[in-house]
């Protein structure tokens, strides 16, 4: 029969463990970490995780690192992260089958739980931390066949699971608990552990604890024996093992699917699946794996009469199981083999090996150990109820206090709200006053600094266009009058053509230069070709002389808007345009215009040098076109944020309605 060691003690390991694999990261950054001179307590979290990491592919590594983190956390003096190292430490040999080595580090880690328990009673992370370690320490006790003590420590790991309602916990303890039962023959109080940790596990929807608690069953109508049962739930169990590749748990899944084909006496398919079973146990050096797997090979070549290969498999088992001290298969063993030299008539060695398995059956099986085990259930039992009646009464005492204070309260919480309606009207009515006060004076503000734009705006454009007037058109119609005065004095018709000929290039220069002043009044390229073909053509224009490169992008325009809207934007760009080549001392301009959702988006930015834009707009003088810039955007209803430092450059972006 086979006895499911890894089924149990691996979703234990499991669960003790899931918070390490959640955060445990890659191996190199891990091993980096601990490669730091200075032990802190980075370095013993990493040494753990690594320790987890390596636990189930390369075991020695993960002892080595656990003994690591366990030095480390005595330097720092940390006693959380050392009954941490010890359950790291206890569990490693747990999987390498030292179960002496393993039972004094969890030992270790227990007595510094309850140190730091003694401190914190209530902190659940100590709670969780003690009750892995009563459960590891289960299974050291199962593993030797020592049932009592090891459902005592299950209990009390089911216990501290209890106080925290940590779910995944009572799973576990609770099934290893029905797998100690199987294993002493008590199979009704096996299967209803089994159901109650199924129970509990469906509703974690862990598909972990699901397969131990299905393979747990499997186990127990596989002794009862009820074969078909059997093969149903460690099918389902296997086919969920295989799903997540969980290479340790299907040693145990193999072993049992091989069982039951060997009572079909389907033998081929049952070597199968224990052939499957013993290569997963040596790559990953389970020897609690081997020795199960040596033990049913036996079996079944023993069932198929092949003795000599029977005996050398049953040592092989029995070997590792007396080198680990695990009882139960030592007995077991020794009985297999003394059945095999009364077929081949060796009555001496037979009654040896018999002789030596009553020793250990009476070691497991002995009244005094019944007694001691229904004692323990029946303790637990009693202090689980007491513990209820407790919290009943308590609860009970609460209700009480808290049904007297309620009228208080009540009266207390109405007069508070009333004090705090009346506070919260008086001053939402405040702030409505100060409200009003800063609306006021804001919309004075704008007003003012939108007349104030206007008029300076006019003034600026006024002195402008008469300083071209003066400078262009003044001198030439200036120059013409000369001309003229002068063909009145011309005696010579060849000279009064000369005269008139003059005259005729000034007034055309006149008239050119009046048409380029009206442009810059009111471009004519905005008439007919609209805001986008503008700006393109005056951007053209730039590129053209190869002094910078401008970059410029539209989307979704239209070609026409309003007037005032198409001049503003336009003169807007055309000033940063002129204040990057005046000053910006750049080499590229990027600009965009988008419009979405009627609104104009404009992107202007160089990689000039930049301004401070405090400073600029304090200075009379350089500040004057950014201020224009941003009334113009005021006056339009936008919005502008813009960016400038010394020697980063200049960028604004504009939000204006359409």
């Amino acid at each position: 029969m086979s006895y499911l060691k890894y089924s149990k003690v691996m979703a234990l390991l499991f669960f003790v463990m899931i918070t390490h694999i959640a955060k445990t990261q890659n191996i190199d950054s891990l091993q980096r970490v601990i490669a730091s001179p200075e032990i802190d307590t980075n370095v013993i979290k990493a040494c753990i995780d690594l320790t987890w990491s390596y636990m189930y592919n390369a075991t020695d590594t993960a002892l080595l690192y656990a003994n690591k983190s366990v030095e480390y956390a005595k330097k720092v003096n940390n006693p959380f992260l050392l009954a941490n190292s010890y359950n790291a430490l206890g569990v490693a040999n747990i999987v390498l089958g030292n179960y002496s080595e393993a039972l004094s580090a969890l030992k270790k880690g227990v007595d510094i739980s309850h140190q730091l328990l003694e401190m914190q009673h209530d902190n659940k992370t100590f709670i969780r931390r003690i009750l892995a370690l009563y459960a590891n320490m289960g299974n050291v006790h199962y593993y030797r066949g020592e049932y009592s003590k090891a459902i005592d420590n299950y209990l009390r790991s089911l216990n501290y699971s209890n106080q925290i309602n940590y779910v995944p916990g009572k799973a576990n303890c609770l099934s290893n608990i029905g797998a100690s039962y199987k294993d002493l023959l008590n199979y009704p109080k096996a299967l209803e552990y089994n159901y109650k940790s199924l129970a509990l596990a469906k509703n974690t929807k862990d598909n972990y604890l699901i397969s131990q608690s299905l393979n747990n069953l499997g186990a127990t109508y596989y002794s009862l024996p009820n074969y078909d049962s059997a093969r149903y739930y460690f099918t389902l169990s296997t086919q969920r093992f295989e799903k997540e590749n969980n290479e340790y748990e299907l040693i145990n899944s193999y072993v049992n699917m091989g069982d039951v084909y060997r009572h079909f006496n389907q033998f081929d398919t049952a070597l199968i699946y224990y052939n499957k079973a013993l290569t997963y146990s040596k790559k990953l050096g389970s020897t609690d794996g081997l020795i199960n797997v040596y033990y049913m090979l036996g079996q079944l070549y023993d069932t198929t009469g092949h003795f000599q290969k029977a005996i050398i498999n049953f040592n092989k088992s029995l070997a590792l199981a007396v080198q680990s001290g695990t009882s139960r298969f030592i007995m077991l063993n020794h009985e297999e083999l003394a059945k095999l030299y009364v077929k081949l008539g060796d009555y001496k060695k037979a009654y040896n090996h018999f002789f030596q398995s009553s020793i250990v059956r009476d070691s497991i099986f002995s009244r005094e150990h019944d007694e001691r085990i229904a004692q323990l259930e029946t303790s637990f039992n009693t202090k689980e109820k007491e513990e209820k009646i407790k919290l009943l009464l308590k609860q009970r005492a609460l209700n009480k206090e808290k049904s007297k204070n309620r009228q208080i309260i009540f009266v207390s919480v109405v007069i508070i709200l009333i004090l705090l309606l009346l506070v919260l009207g008086f001053a939402y009515m405040a702030y409505r006053n100060k409200q009003k006060v800063i609306r006021a004076t804001l919309q004075q503000k704008a007003e003012k600094k939108t007349l104030d734009a206007v008029v300076r705006t006019e003034h600026t454009e006024r002195k402008r266009f008469a300083g071209e007037l003066h400078d262009s058109m003044g001198a030439l119609l200036s120059t013409l009058k000369l001309y003229v005065n002068e063909l009145g004095d011309a005696n010579k018709t060849e000279e009064k053509q000369q005269l008139l000929s003059r005259a005729n290039q000034l007034l055309d220069e006149a008239s050119n230069n009046a048409r380029t002043i009206s442009h810059k009044i009111m471009p004519a390229s905005l008439n007919e070709q609209g805001l986008e073909g503008a700006l393109r053509s005056f951007v053209d224009k730039i590129q053209a002389s190869g002094k910078i490169a401008v970059e410029f992008n539209t989307t979704n325009l239209q070609k026409h808007y309003d007037e005032i809207l198409e001049l503003s934007v336009y003169r807007m760009f055309l000033e940063m345009i002129n204040n990057t080549l005046k000053h910006a001392q750049a080499s590229a301009i990027e600009l965009s215009l988008i419009e979405k959702d009627s609104t104009l988006f404009l992107s202007y930015s160089d990689n000039g040098k930049g301004f401070n834009t405090e400073d600029t707009l304090k200075s009379k003088q350089s500040g004057i076109g950014l201020e224009n810039i941003l009334n113009r955007i005021e006056i339009l209803g936008g919005t502008f944020q813009f960016n400038s430092k010394q020697g980063k450059g200049f960028s604004i972006e504009i939000k204006i309605p359409v």
